[in-house]
């Protein structure tokens, strides 16, 4: 089984060096970056330091396509127990807070053949969802090159000035009929902490 290649992350061809930085952080930017689906690498030295940003800095990955439906779920962790007396109730606290995603990738086009399934490995739709499906794979975990866990990182996910640091859970992809030319993506992304910004 061939290795998926490592996801391809970028900085939206901001322009280099220190003198840049401000440019590149005005507010334009920032709330065209709020208009995405956005997630970020974080913690990749091992360090316990996150320090909440209104904007994703380097290494991050834009949704090629945004989400159709993004639904947060809330829970709380309750064992109930039979008792002869009743029902025994024991609260822990809270769930992991869950967002559910589906969306779709963006259509398979090329230049050379138009809308296409044979060719659709060159179009950039599928570069792109082959992109998320990496970053899936390795899900904020750095590896040595046998293949073991070196540091164990953590994914930020940014939209509408939300910060969502946490982990995937499941992802699946389908492809049906009455859309063709694209992949059906659903999954699920486990939230360790939230961070609500407003403004810069």
């Amino acid at each position: 089984m061939p290795k998926i290649q490592t996801p391809t992350l970028n900085n939206l061809n901001a322009p280099t060096g220190p003198s840049s930085i401000n440019s590149f952080q005005s507010g334009f930017v920032i709330d065209k970056l709020r208009n995405f689906v956005i997630f970020e690498l974080v913690d990749l030295k091992g360090s316990t330091n996150i320090i909440p940003q209104s904007q994703p800095i380097f290494p991050y990955m834009i949704l090629h396509v945004n989400p159709e439906s993004l639904e947060e779920n809330y829970s709380k962790i309750i064992n109930r127990q039979s008792t002869r007396g009743g029902f025994l109730e024991q609260h822990w606290g809270e769930e992991l807070t869950e967002l559910t995603c589906s969306l779709s990738t963006g259509a398979f086009v090329t230049l050379k053949s138009g809308l296409s399934v044979l060719n659709r490995k060159a179009s950039i739709a599928y570069r792109k969802y082959l992109e998320l499906v990496a970053l899936y794979h390795n899900n904020g975990l750095v590896y040595d090159q046998r293949g073991n866990v070196i540091y164990d990182g953590s994914i930020n996910m940014h939209f509408d000035s939300n910060i969502y640091n946490g982990y995937f859970e499941n992802l699946t992809v389908s492809e049906t009929a009455d859309k063709a030319f694209t992949f059906n993506i659903n999954f699920t992304f486990k939230v360790k902490s939230q961070y609500r910004t407003v403004g810069y």
